[in-house]
């Protein structure tokens, strides 16, 4: 049939302002017919439509919300608030559903259910979300705003681009088990007191967090601005990220939680306090290759990767390259790095002060520490130690001790403070070496 649709669209919006009645309108085109359902209730709206197009037609489709306020104020009994294929009704694999606003700043979709560990949105199949605002409204306790895959029907995709998250108090965007993960080009603030995560992501395939903007600065500053439990093939660049003065939880973190890291590249990010934070405390047995921590800007912040500080740490960290940093005024060291199991490269990185947090020099001290592992290369970092008259800011260079086969050579260090030295080393250092102490 001539101009027939494939997909079924949803046109969308609230009526009171031009109906004069509260509610909202959908208007369904599919193939040649047109429909036009009124609803009192969002959530009935939305949880309708999704099961429409996942279930009836089982092919997915579009749904278009026009500019407006759409309050999500009833609980349909499902896992969460608003379901998009669940265990017993999956949508199934193939399905797809497309969720685009008008406008971000003008389409909200606002919370207004107090639940307790829920999701706002749940999406269990394929999700698409495009210029649309989430507003937690700071109502119930931990609820994530928009929450993909889990339980057996796991490892759907959501991709997520130029929207906006606002007064959640629990993670703005998490996902599990799921396949693709893309979220770009979107705004994260005001999260409320007790949040989570801003975005809490595992990656199975592929990950893409590129261009957001993160404000902890404002509500809770806790919490990760970029977590991963666990990621393989992902980018995570040219990302603002702020935090409150102070802050040195993480901005973004690969985190020792649940699954393994492959060829993850953090690059070209702006963070202002906080941490790019890589493995974790105690035991575990997370793996992670080939992860890249390039070309970031640093302030009050540092770069810190350890592998397990208790139990074996033979095999869960290598190929960690740190390179071409950039990195102002660090509250602990400019970066600090510990219990690796082989092959970590620093280099070119530029590093100016350090633990101007600390009341002593702290066994982390040090514009670069090092410490317990094996194959490290350190080279051609500047470093700039500035005079000042607490001599616990910067009090090393470089500190390193109980190392295996390190390389620390071509470092060029400007040193203004009288008092501590350049190279500081404690405990023993073994195997093949070069340490060079270039100034």
């Amino acid at each position: 049939m001539a101009g027939a649709k494939r997909l079924a669209t949803y046109t969308c919006e609230p009526t009171l302002e031009w109906a004069g009645t509260s509610g909202y309108e959908a208007r369904k085109t599919y193939r040649d017919t047109e429909t036009v359902t009124h609803y009192s209730s969002a959530a009935t709206m939305f949880q309708t439509i999704f099961d429409d197009l996942g279930l009836s037609p089982g092919i997915g489709g579009r749904v278009e919300l026009k500019n407006g306020l759409y309050v999500i104020d009833t609980d349909l009994g499902g896992s969460d608030i608003i379901d998009l294929s669940t265990d017993t009704a999956d949508y199934g694999a193939s399905v797809q559903i497309d969720l685009i606003g008008e406008n971000t700043n003008n389409v909200v979709i606002r919370n207004a259910v107090a639940n307790t560990n829920d999701s706002m949105f749940g999406s269990h199949c394929t999700f698409r979300v495009e210029g649309v605002t989430f507003d937690g409204n700071n109502i119930g306790t931990n609820i994530t705003l928009l929450y993909a895959g889990h339980g057996t029907n796991a490892g759907r995709s959501l991709y997520v681009d130029k929207c906006k998250f606002i007064k959640n108090n629990g993670a703005a965007v998490q996902t599990l088990t799921t396949d693709h993960v893309m979220v770009t080009n979107s705004i994260f603030e005001n999260a409320q007191v007790g949040s989570n995560d801003m975005i809490a992501f595992e990656a199975k395939t592929s990950g893409h967090i590129q261009g957001n903007s993160f404000n902890r600065t404002i509500g809770d500053n806790g919490g990760s601005c970029i977590s991963s439990g666990g990621c393989n093939n992902t980018d995570i660049s040219n990302n603002i990220v702020k935090k409150a003065a102070g802050d040195i939880d993480h901005g973004i973190s690969l985190e020792a939680f649940s699954d393994n890291y492959d060829n993850v590249s953090i690059h070209d990010n702006y963070i202002e306090n906080g941490t790019i934070a890589i493995g974790g405390i105690g035991a575990f047995s997370i793996t992670y290759r080939r992860i890249n921590v390039t070309n970031n800007l640093m302030y009050n912040g540092e770069i810190r990767v350890l592998g397990p500080d208790s139990g074996s740490h033979s095999t869960q960290l290598k190929d960690i390259n740190i390179e071409n940093n950039m990195i102002y005024d660090a509250y602990l060291a400019g970066i600090k790095v510990k219990y690796m199991a082989g092959f970590t490269t620093i280099r070119n990185n530029f590093i100016k002060n350090s633990n101007i947090s600390s009341t002593s020099p702290t066994s982390f001290a040090g514009l670069i520490y090092l410490g317990d592992s094996t194959d490290i290369i350190c080279e051609k970092n500047d470093l700039v130690m500035e005079a000042n008259a607490d001599t616990d800011v910067s009090p090393y260079g470089i500190r390193y001790s109980d190392l295996v086969n390190p390389v620390i050579r071509e470092n060029r260090i400007i040193n203004r403070n009288a008092t501590n030295p350049n190279y500081t080393t404690t405990g023993s250092i073994t195997g093949t070496k070069i340490i060079s102490r270039s100034t």
